[in-house]
C-alpha cells in the first residue's frame, strides 16, 4: 500500500525538514544517548536557559524546550500541525517497508494526526466510546486487574519498574476490553504492539525496525 496517502497512518517516506533560517543550530542533541536517556533534565534545563527553541541536526526537526513556547505551539493549530507525529523520525528501512506494503495493511490517521473534518468526526465517536457510562461499567474490572498487577510487582520482590508492569499493561487491557477483545488474547496482543515507541520516535536496527512492522501488520 501507498503510507505516504494524506489519510495514512503514518508516512515511511518523509523528507529530511529544511533547516530554518535564523535559528540556532545543535548537531550533538540527540535523545537517544544513555547519559541523556538515564538523566535528561541537566542537559534540558541549559536548553532553557541557552537555547528554547533551536534546529536538531540529527533529527532534522526543531526543538522547543520552554514550557510557555510548548503552550503556544499546541494552541496554535494554524500554524503548528500535528499530522506528522505518527511518522517515523528515522527512515523505515527496506525491508520494513516491503512488510508495511501488503495491501491488507492500509491503517487510517487517528485523532492525533488526522486534520479537519475528519478529527471533529472522529472525535464525536471516540467520545461515546468513552462516556462515563462505559466507564462506570468497566470500574470493576480496572480495580481487580489494577489490584492484581500491583500484587505481582509485590510479589516479585523488593524492586520493581512500574511502566512495564503496570503502566503499559493496565491500559492496554482495559482498551481490549473496550475494543471487545477476549482475555484469553491479551498476552499474544500486548506482543504484538510493543516497542511501538520505538518504531515511531525511536532509534530502532534495521531488523528490530522489520519485526515491529511484522507484528504491526499481525494487529491490524
Amino acid at each position: 500500500m501507498n503510507k505516504d496517502k494524506d489519510d495514512a497512518y503514518h508516512k515511511i517516506s518523509v523528507p529530511p525538514a529544511t533547516q530554518p533560517t535564523g535559528c540556532p543550530v545543535d548537531s550533538s542533541f540527540t535523545p537517544f544517548d544513555e547519559a541523556y536517556l538515564a538523566n535528561p533534565y541537566p542537559q534540558l534545563e541549559a536548553l532553557m536557559s541557552d537555547k528554547p527553541i533551536f534546529y536538531a541536526e540529527e533529527l532534522g526537526y526543531l526543538v522547543v524546550t520552554g514550557m510557555d513556547n510548548v503552550t503556544k505551539v499546541l494552541k496554535n493549530h494554524d500554524v503548528f500541525s500535528s499530522e506528522n507525529v505518527q511518522d517515523p523520525v528515522f527512515p523505515v528501512c527496506e525491508k520494513a517497508t516491503a512488510v508495511m506494503s501488503a495491501s491488507d495493511y492500509n491503517p487510517k490517521a487517528v485523532m492525533s494526526n488526522c486534520q479537519q473534518p475528519d478529527h471533529t468526526r472522529i472525535r464525536k465517536h471516540s467520545r461515546n466510546g468513552f462516556n462515563a457510562r462505559r466507564m462506570n461499567l468497566l470500574e470493576p474490572y480496572i480495580r481487580e486487574t489494577t489490584t492484581d498487577l500491583i500484587s505481582q510487582m509485590i510479589a516479585g520482590g523488593q524492586h520493581s519498574e512500574v511502566v512495564s508492569s503496570l503502566a503499559h499493561a493496565l491500559p492496554g487491557r482495559v482498551i481490549f476490553r473496550l475494543i471487545g477483545f477476549p482475555e484469553v488474547d491479551d498476552d499474544q496482543l500486548i506482543f504484538w504492539t510493543s516497542n511501538r515507541l520505538i518504531f515511531t520516535w525511536g532509534k530502532p536496527t534495521d531488523e528490530a525496525q522489520t519485526q515491529i512492522a511484522e507484528n504491526m501488520l499481525k494487529y491490524w
